[in-house]
């Protein structure tokens, strides 16, 4: 494409920042800046992609790649901390070569679902996020520790990762204090006092407001059980441990959390529709955050607990149970929203005019014409039998030959 306009076409184009788009073109330079979007209206293209919906390259907001190698070993069930359990046991059972494999894996997942930001939350600096130059990668290095010296050493590690410099290709490091019954009060302390994205497991269950408040139920067994019970170092609350995070950090889950609970700091929510479901949780508040004006995007987890890492089945989830929303809500919360709460720059999400794109996500579509050119993206899986595409500056040669 060196030194040369390209101009794509299909059936549908979906900008997601304005209505969609029939029987649509986008004119690219070589550098990928979107020059022009609209109807095609019978003119010659280079690339004509036929019956297909071209969007944005997808956000995956909330992953957990080095949990990759889980798959099908934990299914979620409603003892929880049983899970919660056989998580730690993997984790510890696995060398670090095995796990890299699996993170590898993990990143083909994601790539070949359509999906180009995420936000992973890491454990160590595995060589894996090094060789994906393709994707920009918030990775959240996760401290925890309820005891003194767990929890000295965790931030330590963290402290030295960042004085290391370890960001590469596109991977930026932010940094994740676990949650409200693995992390204590100082590490959140110190985690609102950081000057890098911020995201964190709260509200994730119920139980967790027994443990803060009272220091009973549950999670207070679990850490007895782990000899690691300092009720001392625990947070007092879920409003305080929001506070406590900077503004405009990631509250991965939510899914006991009210609207006031987080509009005042700026907070974006991460929701994993098919996580939430597995573990058999009441109805997730996000129409009710974004309601009062919360962003919202989603994620996957990890394959500890859903079935694959394609945030666009994510939001067929979403659509399959609550039909009443809107396809153009559900279309940002897996692009725009997710772009949003990541930072990542303006190109990411959306397909506008003056934007460099990092590439897009073309859907094979049913032969079908509904009302609502959404009904394409959320009720078809005819992209489940024919693969979808991604068009990016270094691929585009060979729709080009």
């Amino acid at each position: 494409m060196k030194d040369r306009k390209v101009t794509i076409a299909a059936r549908w184009i979906f900008p997601v920042t304005s209505a969609p788009i029939a029987d649509g073109k986008i004119e690219l330079d070589a550098s990928f800046q979107i020059l022009e979007i609209g109807r095609r209206c019978g003119m010659q293209v280079d690339i004509d992609l036929g019956n297909c919906a071209i969007l944005p390259l997808l956000i995956n907001a909330h992953t957990h790649l080095d949990l990759t190698g889980m798959a099908g070993l934990n299914p979620p069930d409603s003892d929880y901390i049983r899970w919660i359990k056989k998580v730690i046991q993997f984790r510890m059972s696995q060398s670090r070569d095995t796990m890299d494999l699996a993170i590898q894996n993990g990143f083909q997942q994601i790539l070949d679902s359509g999906s180009i930001g995420l936000g992973d939350i890491s454990t160590t600096n595995y060589p894996a996020f090094k060789d994906h130059s393709e994707f920009t990668i918030l990775r959240f290095f996760e401290v925890l520790g309820l005891t003194t010296s767990r929890q000295e050493q965790s931030w330590r590690a963290y402290q030295r990762l960042e004085e290391a410099d370890v960001a590469s290709g596109n991977s930026i490091l932010g940094l994740s204090p676990h949650a409200p019954y693995s992390t204590s009060r100082k590490l959140f302390e110190l985690a609102g006092r950081c000057s890098k994205k911020v995201c964190s497991h709260i509200g994730e269950f119920l139980e967790e407001r027994d443990l803060l408040e009272n220091h009973e139920g549950p999670f207070a067994e679990f850490l007895k059980e782990f000899h690691i019970w300092q009720p001392d170092e625990l947070a007092p609350s879920w409003e305080w441990l929001l506070q406590a995070l900077p503004d405009y950090s990631l509250v991965v889950h939510g899914n006991y959390l009210s609207p006031e609970h987080l509009v005042k700091k700026g907070h974006s929510v991460v929701y994993c529709p098919r996580t939430h479901s597995a573990f058999e949780h009441p109805p997730h508040p996000f129409r009710e955050f974004m309601a009062a004006g919360i962003n919202v995007c989603l994620g996957t987890d990890s394959l500890a607990s859903n079935p694959d890492l394609d945030t666009l089945s994510e939001a067929r989830h979403v659509h399959r149970l609550y039909p009443e929303v809107p396809g153009e809500n559900l279309l940002r919360m897996i692009t725009q929203n997710g772009a949003k709460a990541l930072n990542l720059n303006r190109g990411y999400g959306r397909l506008e005019i003056g934007f460099r794109s990092p590439g897009f996500l073309a859907i094979p579509l049913s032969p079908s014409d509904p009302d609502d050119p959404y009904s394409h993206l959320f009720e078809s899986d005819t992209d489940l039998k024919v693969p979808r595409k991604i068009i990016r500056s270094d691929t585009i040669s060979a729709y080009l030959s």
